[in-house]
């Protein structure tokens, strides 16, 4: 593996850390929306460290779909998240609806979203970076 990849698989994990640190200081202070949109940062940036890790470019916002891709790329890499797929399909809710006040019909992001979605998300966010962790670095 070429060491730019590696690096920059570094860069973007270190993001989805931050990103997860992030959306624990906005639930402890109320903040479920955007809590939950940064849980989405979070897996969304952690995926794509695993594609720079590969030598490519992960594309798109959908958890679902970064996971799905990986197939084609990388099959044993795959397997360690095909588990996650059907999960991950309840947090790419959070990537539009969380942020935008027309993303939903009638009520507002903060109205929508609560503590229960925050903290149904968040487990499995965490397998997400220790798979990934586990995979850059070569431990948890």
């Amino acid at each position: 593996m070429k060491e730019r990849f590696r690096k920059e698989a570094e860069r973007w994990f270190a993001c989805a850390e931050d990103d997860r640190e992030a959306s624990s200081v906005l639930y402890d202070h109320k903040k479920y929306a955007q809590a939950c949109f940064f849980l989405h940062q979070s897996a969304e940036k952690s995926l794509k460290a695993i594609y720079y890790f590969l030598g490519e470019e992960g594309w798109g916002h959908s958890l679902f779909s970064l996971i799905e891709d990986l197939k084609e790329i990388d099959k044993s890499i795959y397997d360690k998240f095909e588990g996650l797929k059907e999960e991950v399909k309840g947090i790419d809710r959070f990537y539009i609806p969380t942020r935008y006040p027309n993303g939903l019909i009638d009520i507002l992001p903060f109205q929508a979203f609560g503590e229960k979605d925050y903290l149904n998300t968040e487990g499995v966010v965490d397998k997400i970076l220790k798979i990934t962790k586990e995979i850059i670095y070569g431990k948890s």
